[in-house]
């Protein structure tokens, strides 16, 4: 049995139909240059899934954001060396303007940005097993359950 590790993704909305999508860095092992969604991991004995939602905002985006709902689906991915649990939360951005060049952070730093009212562009990063955006796609009925990828 593999260890397991918690994190927690946000979709920023900053209107209706906006949602912000963040670039990973081309040298992340598993998701390098791909468009996704902003995350963290977490303890979950020092930390609330909720608290985290509030930090990524606050680190990784130098925002402030609101939670308004939570996806309910949760899931556990196996990865190499861990499983991970991810909860995604659907955010609406409450003070400051994101920008991951202020990010404030000892996790991934995301190296763009950018507002987008197309979920398809998070796809390809779903498609190669990033369970934020695999959520986020099933959730809007994107891409169907049985699509989803339990292993990478």
């Amino acid at each position: 049995m593999q260890p397991l590790k918690y994190a927690v993704s946000v979709i920023i909305h900053r209107n209706d139909k906006e949602f912000l999508a963040i670039k990973r860095p081309e040298d992340d092992e598993e998701l390098g240059g791909l468009w996704g969604l902003p995350a963290s991991g977490f303890d979950p004995k020092t930390e609330t899934p909720d608290q985290v939602a509030l930090r990524v905002a606050r680190e990784k985006l130098n925002c402030e954001v609101e939670i308004t709902k939570r996806i309910p689906l949760v899931m556990i991915q196996k990865r190499k060396g861990y499983d991970l649990m991810l909860i995604d939360y659907i955010c609406r951005l409450a003070k400051g303007e994101p920008d991951v060049h202020k990010a404030c952070t000892k996790g991934t730093i995301y190296v763009d940005q950018k507002w987008t009212t197309d979920p398809k562009l998070l796809l390809e990063a779903a498609e190669k097993g990033s369970i934020c955006t695999q959520l986020f796609l099933s959730h809007l009925g994107i891409l169907p359950m049985e699509k989803l990828k339990t292993n990478i």
